[in-house]
C-alpha cells in the first residue's frame, strides 16, 4: 500500500485559487494546454498544477494516464517555454496515478509567454492577459522581499536557538556587551528582522522554525545531494535543509566535509594538504545563494556534491546589474534585509569581498576559480571545483613566498590565472596584471603578458623564457617584413604595420621596423605619417632597372 505525501494531502484540501489547478485528464492531457497552464501560473506568481485529481471539493484521486515518461515531459516543457518545471509522480493506495507539475514564478519586469500569447486563467479557462496588465508586469521592480512582513507569522515561529546564535555572532563586534544585554524583540528590531514589531520574511530565512517554514516559506530550503561521480543520475545521499539558515549552516557544511578529499603537495622538505573544498569557499557561495535567490519562486536552492566539484544552484537570474563578468567588481543585493542581518554577523560583506575571496583561495591552491558560466535568467549557478590542476603555479607561489603571495589581491589572483593559462587577460583585469609585473612576476612582452623568468627557472625550463620572450618578437618582425615586402613598389606606412599586428601599440612598431632598418632588411622615404617603408632588395631591383 502507498501512502500519498503529507505535501499532496495538503493541496487537496487546498481551493482552486493563483497558487493550484486541478486537472481530471484521466485519459491524457493535450501537451499544448499543459504549455499554457504552465506559462499561466508562472504570471501568476509560479504555483502547482495536478493531473489525476477532480477539480472539485471534497476532492478525490481518480488517476491520469497522461505524460508517461516524465524525462520527455520535462524536456519537452523547456524545449517549448525555455524554464524548468519541477515534475513528480505520486501513487495512492488504490495505485491510481497522480502527476504534479510545480511552476516557477516569472522573473520581475517580465511576463511568460507561449504560442505569442501571454496567459493567464479566469475562472476555470485560460485567457490572454490584458494590456493593462501587461503594463503593470513590466514596470516592475524587484523590490525587497525579504524586508516583507510575513502577516501569518508571530514570534514563535523563530527558533529560539537561532536567535541565540545570532546574538552571539552580532555580539563578536565592537558592540558585544550592548548587544549581549537586549531583549529578544529589542535584538530583531534593531536588526531589522521585525518590522512595526511583525516578523519578516528575513527574520523566517535566517531564524525560522523547521515546521514554521513548512507553513509559511517552504522553499526557502537548501537540498543537499551527493554523488559519487558526475555520470551518476542517481544520488546516494539527499538531505532538505527547511529552516532558519542559522541553524543548519554548519551541519550542512559537515554533511559536506565528510566527504573531501585532500591533496598531498610538497615543496622540497615542505609538506601542505589542500583540501578538495575549503569551508570558507564553501560558505561564501552558500551564502550568495541565501542573500541572493529570488524568494518568489516555487523552487530551492541545491547544493550538490561530487568528489571534484560542488554545484550550487539557486532560483532567479542575477540580480539587474550584474552580470557572470563584473560580478568581482559590483554588488547588488537581490534580499538587503537578509545581506544586512548576515553582516552583523561578519558572515557576509555587502561589499562584494566574497566573491573575491573565493577566487584568491581558489588560485591560491592551484585550482580553477569559481565558475559562473552556467548562469542564466532563471538560475545563478556556481561550480567550485576541488581538483588541484596547475601544480606548477603553487609551487610558483610557494616560491614567490607567503608574505608576498599574501599581499595579492583577487584581481591579481585573476589576472596570475589567466596568465598562466596563455590565454588574454580580460580588460577589467589588466590593471592588476600591471601591478604583478611591477612586483616582478609577471613580464609583458608587447602587449601580452608572461611569467617571469622565476617561473620557468623553478620549473628546470629557463631557455623555454627566453624562447618566448625572443619568439614573439621574432615572429612579429617576420610579419612585418613579409608586409612590407608584399608591398613591392608602392612601400607602406606605420598605419597600415598596425593593421598587421593591431593587438601592438605605434611604439612597438616602430621599434620594430627602426630594428629591421638596422639589419638592413628595410628602407624608408620620407618623414612622420608620410613616410613610406621598402624592402631592401626590391628598393635596389627598382634602383637598377
Amino acid at each position: 500500500m502507498t501512502e500519498i505525501s503529507p505535501v499532496l494531502a495538503r493541496m487537496l484540501d487546498c481551493r482552486e485559487s493563483e497558487r493550484i489547478e486541478f486537472k481530471e485528464a484521466k485519459r491524457g492531457f493535450e501537451k499544448n494546454q499543459l504549455f499554457k497552464y504552465c506559462v499561466a501560473l508562472a504570471n501568476e506568481g509560479g504555483g502547482h498544477l495536478v493531473l489525476g485529481v477532480t477539480d472539485r471539493l471534497p476532492r478525490q484521486i481518480v488517476g491520469t494516464r497522461a505524460f508517461g515518461d516524465l524525462d520527455e515531459l520535462r524536456n519537452a516543457i523547456y524545449n517549448a517555454l525555455r524554464f524548468e518545471v519541477q515534475v513528480r509522480e505520486e501513487f495512492d493506495p488504490q495505485g491510481r496515478r497522480v502527476l504534479v507539475l510545480s511552476i516557477p514564478g516569472r522573473p520581475a519586469g517580465s511576463a511568460r509567454s507561449y504560442e505569442s500569447g501571454f496567459w493567464c486563467r479566469r475562472g476555470g479557462s485560460l485567457a490572454g492577459m490584458g494590456s493593462e496588465r501587461l503594463r503593470a508586469i513590466f514596470s516592475e521592480t524587484d523590490g525587497d522581499h525579504s524586508a516583507q512582513i510575513c502577516a501569518e507569522a508571530g514570534l514563535d515561529d523563530l527558533d529560539p536557538q537561532a536567535i541565540q546564535r545570532f546574538r552571539e555572532l552580532w555580539a563578536g563586534g565592537d558592540s558585544g556587551a550592548e548587544v549581549a544585554s537586549w531583549p529578544v524583540e529589542q535584538l530583531l528590531e534593531n536588526a531589522e528582522l521585525l518590522a512595526e514589531g511583525r516578523v519578516t520574511n528575513a527574520a523566517l530565512v535566517l531564524l525560522g522554525k523547521s515546521r514554521s517554514l513548512s507553513r509559511l516559506l517552504p522553499d526557502a530550503e537548501v537540498i543537499f545531494e551527493y554523488r559519487s561521480s558526475e555520470a551518476s543520475i542517481d544520488h546516494q545521499q539527499r538531505v532538505a535543509f527547511r529552516e532558519g539558515l542559522l541553524l543548519f549552516m554548519d551541519r550542512l557544511w559537515e554533511t559536506v566535509r565528510l566527504r573531501v578529499e585532500t591533496h598531498a603537495f610538497q615543496v622540497g622538505l615542505v609538506r601542505r594538504d589542500i583540501p578538495a573544498f575549503r569551508e570558507e569557499v564553501f560558505r561564501e557561495g552558500l551564502l550568495n545563494a541565501v542573500c541572493h535567490r529570488d524568494y518568489r519562486r516555487t523552487e530551492s536552492v541545491f547544493v550538490r556534491q561530487y568528489p571534484q566539484r560542488i554545484d550550487i544552484d539557486s532560483p532567479g537570474g542575477l540580480p539587474r546589474g550584474l552580470t557572470v563578468d563584473n560580478l568581482m567588481f559590483k554588488s547588488s543585493w537581490r534580499n538587503r534585509r537578509i545581506a544586512e542581518a548576515l553582516e552583523k554577523t561578519d558572515l557576509v560583506e555587502r561589499s562584494g569581498q566574497g566573491i573575491d575571496r573565493m577566487w584568491r583561495s581558489s588560485i591560491r591552491d592551484g585550482k580553477l576559480p569559481p565558475d559562473y558560466s552556467r548562469t542564466d535568467e532563471e538560475h545563478v549557478a556556481l561550480s567550485l571545483h576541488g581538483a588541484v590542476v596547475d601544480e606548477d603555479l603553487l609551487r610558483f607561489l610557494e616560491q614567490v613566498g607567503e608574505r608576498d603571495a599574501a599581499q595579492f589581491g583577487a584581481s591579481e589572483m585573476a589576472a596570475l590565472h589567466y596568465i598562466s593559462r596563455d590565454v588574454d587577460v580580460p580588460s577589467g583585469f589588466l590593471e592588476a596584471a600591471t601591478r604583478l609585473v611591477r612586483k616582478g612576476v609577471v613580464e609583458r612582452v608587447g602587449k601580452r603578458f608572461i611569467l617571469s623568468r622565476k617561473y620557468y627557472v623553478m620549473q628546470g625550463r629557463p631557455g623555454a623564457h627566453t624562447r618566448r620572450v625572443g619568439l614573439d618578437r621574432e615572429t612579429n618582425l617576420a610579419l612585418v617584413l613579409k608586409h612590407v615586402r608584399a608591398c613591392g613598389d608602392q612601400g607602406t606606412t606605420l598605419a597600415e604595420l598596425q593593421q598587421v599586428l593591431p593587438a601592438q601599440s605605434p611604439d612597438y612598431i616602430q621599434r620594430l621596423v627602426r630594428t629591421l632598418k638596422s639589419r638592413g632588411e628595410v628602407l624608408v622615404a620620407g618623414r612622420t605619417r608620410a613616410a613610406r617603408w621598402f624592402a631592401v632588395r626590391q628598393e635596389k631591383d627598382r634602383g637598377g632597372a
